[in-house]
């Protein structure tokens, strides 16, 4: 209600003051949640390292398998882990380096063994 008086006392000065009409829109808020696809933070603030014993696995430009390849992570590489991700399905991600390659990017997480080190989340 006062959020309609207000803009009908707006409404009117405009007019007396001859600026023409004047709308007022209550003003609302959201809670975004990033795609996991988008670019958010992911910084390097773990010590674990992995790797993979059961095939070659893809690198994902964000935390889930629809989002663009960027590397691969193969049997003996070592994938020195960032920080991991929960995405929207539930499922956990690290994002890391692959340091044979020099290649960056997200792996999903039952993928890969740990070998050594904490992992950290990426936004705590």
């Amino acid at each position: 209600m006062r959020l309609a008086a207000t803009a009908a006392t707006l409404g009117a000065a405009a007019l007396i003051a001859g600026l023409g009409t004047v709308s007022a829109q209550a003003a609302t808020t959201s809670v975004v949640t990033p795609n996991a696809c988008e670019n958010f933070t992911h910084p390097n603030n773990s010590s674990a390292t992995y790797l993979t014993n059961t095939g070659t696995k893809n690198m994902y430009s964000g935390a889930e398998s629809s989002c663009g390849v960027t590397g691969y992570l193969n049997p003996g590489n070592i994938f020195d882990a960032y920080c991991w991700h929960g995405n929207a399905a539930g499922q956990e991600w690290i994002y890391g380096l692959n340091s044979s390659t020099g290649k960056a990017g997200w792996v999903y997480a039952p993928s890969i063994v740990k070998v050594s080190g904490t992992l950290n989340p990426c936004n705590g």
